[in-house]
């Protein structure tokens, strides 16, 4: 860890320091004594810009003293702004001497404000990037006491790993980390996995408990830091261990062993624990994982029959008959893998994955009475019925439409309603004239904000203080006060589509689609309604879009929308696990390829990291990809979108198999991930055509 000997005391919490604070908490009484005056809104929103336009321009000491007089105001509108405002442009040498009384005067003169988070955080960050670790915690305490959403609770929890580190609380640090990213879902997994590499080599883990290294081994195996974890694990093995604890590491030892696949070192282990019956449940299933990773089916199978035989109620089950099942599929045993899937459809009928083993099965085969029959059983799961019923027509005696019609008319978009539409349109038939996206207002939005004014309550002078900072373009601001009316009036929906107008000026554009979404899930009549959809489905960067696809004319620029949104939800710094950038989730590599080979028509020979977030130029080569992978597959749009998450190899592979028919191909694409990326990026491209061209239809789907 860098800085890990850097803990600066400062002096401010000596005795000299605490009398100066009194003595200033004496002047500022006496300041506002002097100062006050009553005052209207309009001279306090003119004061409020004022003192920003002195800050803008580096004014800092006027804009103290404009803060100062400020205090004697009968209404203290927006001065927490204003402070806040100042605080964040002060520099680092005048923000460590004044921070600490402003800090304790805004607690004392606003404490009910929103910013009391915001400016201890700050507060903290910037403490502890000067390396005063103490006072940094301390101010990460406060802010942590003043949050009043989860987000920021994570941040301050997040902030206090950091500043454990550098206090060279390591242990205690990394056991924090594992915590905020276990129960807080905006803990993003990049940034964990490179502060958790930088606190791991100054672990004492001779000085954890058990139960902690297995906690953290456990969590850096989900971070894929394989290193960490064996170290981990081998320390556990030196202590002294009861039975449970020995469960543990052997779970967690197998767990490892079959993420770095080091079946030699599996095949140990499960020896070395041999003896031990309280482990042979956990044993022999794990023997018949190995075997059936070592490609022998039979030992696999044998394995688990036993298992059956010894343990009928083992928790195990589950997973045995679906890994007998892929057993016997390996040998191309038909009698035994029907008598397994016969038992499975019976001890799991509340569970539809055995019913799709069934069915992907009798597919491959062709066997028109299996398939009939494991499509009856997929339709009583909701998730399922646009696949039973789109299947029942595509293998059904005659053509006649009537069930592609019950897809439409149930308006669940998935694979099957997208597909529905197309056999429908080859058909002759419009089916648009049976969909109707409504292009009226919504009655609950049509007299907004009026509406909106009587859910709330209680916001006091929070929404006119918002209304101000967002006319004014103080996002940042507003949105504070917008995020804090929200938790103060749950129940005022229709805030939510206040948060997708503010994050659309912002920029912010992953967090409009979301909150357009919550506007949805919360007005029934919004599901098909053309303001709600066109939000949903927005055109965020359409110059960039544009200006690239007038360079690829092949790609259709609706596609490109299609699939930032899949890839990326509009959110410009998105970075995957794997490691793909921006808005297309481009891997540095592939872009670098695509620069290389010419096929970008950008003046770049090489492309870092930083320049490939750049809008622009990520949509340039993102809709340059697809354009190289629409003329790889002769412009058939499955295996195209199929490709851009998978690959170009790996998708000829599978339509080795099944290029004949897009259904059928759809069922059997091996990947979970690729298949629901095809699905969301088809859905994305049936809204987007039709709300914004009026119309969908495919000419080349397979």
């Amino acid at each position: 860890m860098k800085n890990k000997k850097r803990t600066k005391t400062l002096s401010l919490y000596s005795s000299p320091q605490k009398t100066a604070s009194i003595a200033f908490s004496l002047l500022i009484l006496m300041v506002l004594l002097f100062f006050w005056k009553p005052s209207c809104e309009a001279e306090n929103q003119e004061n409020f810009l004022q003192i920003a336009a002195l800050v803008e321009r580096g004014k800092m000491d006027e804009a103290e003293i404009r803060i100062l007089q400020s205090l004697g105001e009968s209404e203290l509108f927006c001065i927490d702004h204003a402070l806040y405002l100042w605080l964040s442009a002060l520099p680092d040498t005048s923000f460590l001497q004044k921070a600490p009384l402003w800090l304790s005067l805004a607690e004392k003169l606003f404490p009910d404000s929103p910013l009391l988070f915001s400016i201890y955080h700050q507060s903290a960050e910037r403490y502890l990037k000067n390396g005063y670790s103490q006072q940094a915690l301390t101010y990460t305490i406060k802010a942590l006491q003043h949050a009043f959403l989860a987000e920021q609770r994570q941040q301050s929890l997040a902030l206090m790993v950091e500043t454990l580190a550098q206090k060279g609380k390591y242990n205690e640090a990394g056991l924090l980390l594992k915590t905020v990213f276990k129960q807080y879902s905006t803990q993003k997994y990049v940034p964990t996995k490179e502060l958790f590499s930088q606190i791991f080599p100054e672990l004492k883990l001779e000085s954890l408990s058990v139960s902690s290294l297995l906690d953290l081994a456990s969590f850096a195996l989900s971070l894929n830091l394989f290193e960490e974890t064996k170290s981990m694990l081998q320390e556990v093995e030196k202590r002294s261990l009861n039975l449970l604890q020995k469960e543990n590491l052997l779970n967690l030892q197998i767990r490892y062993l079959l993420t770095v696949n080091d079946l030699s070192q599996l095949q140990k282990l499960l020896e070395k624990y041999g003896r031990e019956t309280y482990f042979q449940e956990t044993l022999l299933f794990y023997q018949g994982v190995l075997s059936q990773r070592s490609a022998n089916y039979s030992k696999a199978i044998n394995h688990y029959q036993k298992l059956l035989q010894t343990y009928p109620h083992s928790s195990y089950l589950f997973s045995v008959y679906l890994n007998l099942l892929a057993c016997y599929q390996s040998l191309g045993d038909d009698t035994n893998y029907s008598l397994v899937l016969h038992k499975a459809l019976e001890l799991f009928p509340q569970k539809d994955t055995f019913y799709l083993v069934w069915f992907q099965k009798a597919l491959r085969e062709g066997n028109s009475e299996q398939i009939q029959a494991a499509l009856e059983g997929l339709q009583k799961f909701p998730q399922h019925k646009n696949r039973a019923l789109f299947w029942s027509y595509k293998l059904g005696k005659n053509s006649e439409p009537e069930l592609l019609w019950e897809i439409l008319a149930d308006e669940n978009i998935d694979y099957y309603f997208v597909r529905s539409w197309q056999e429908l349109i080859q058909k002759g038939y419009n089916p648009q004239e049976h969909f109707h996206i409504e292009n009226r207002p919504l009655p609950v939005i049509e007299n907004y904000p009026q509406n909106l004014s009587t859910q709330l309550e209680k916001a006091g002078e929070h929404w006119k203080s918002y209304l101000f900072l967002k006319e004014k373009g103080f996002y940042q601001n507003a949105e504070i006060e917008l995020l804090f009316l929200y938790h103060k009036n749950p129940s005022a929906k229709l805030l939510h589509l206040e948060f997708v107008r503010l994050y659309i000026s912002m920029g912010e554009y992953r967090k409009a689609i979301l909150h357009t979404l919550y506007l949805q899930q919360n007005f029934s009549q919004a599901n098909q309604n053309l303001l709600l959809l066109s939000n949903l489905y927005p055109l965020f960067f359409k110059q960039e879009v544009e200006k690239a696809t007038r360079l690829f004319p092949e790609v259709d620029p609706y596609l490109v929308f299609s699939v930032i949104r899949a890839e990326s939800l509009f959110e410009v710094t998105s970075q995957s696990r794997a490691g793909a950038l921006g808005l297309a989730q481009l891997m540095p590599q592939t872009a670098q390829w695509m620069l290389e080979t010419g096929k970008a028509k950008l003046k770049l020979e090489t492309i870092d990291e930083e320049t490939l977030l750049q809008p622009e130029i990520n949509i340039h080569i993102g809709v340059a990809y697809l354009d190289y992978l629409l003329k790889q597959f002769e412009g058939k749009l499955i295996p195209t979108i199929c490709s851009y998450n998978a690959g170009p190899g790996r998708v000829k592979q599978w339509l080795q198999n099944y290029s004949e028919d897009p259904d059928f191909f759809f069922e059997n694409i091996p990947f979970p991930e690729t298949k629901g990326y095809l699905e969301k990026v088809l859905v994305n491209y049936f809204y987007y055509s039709l709300i914004w061209k009026g119309s969908f239809a495919i000419e080349k789907l397979f």
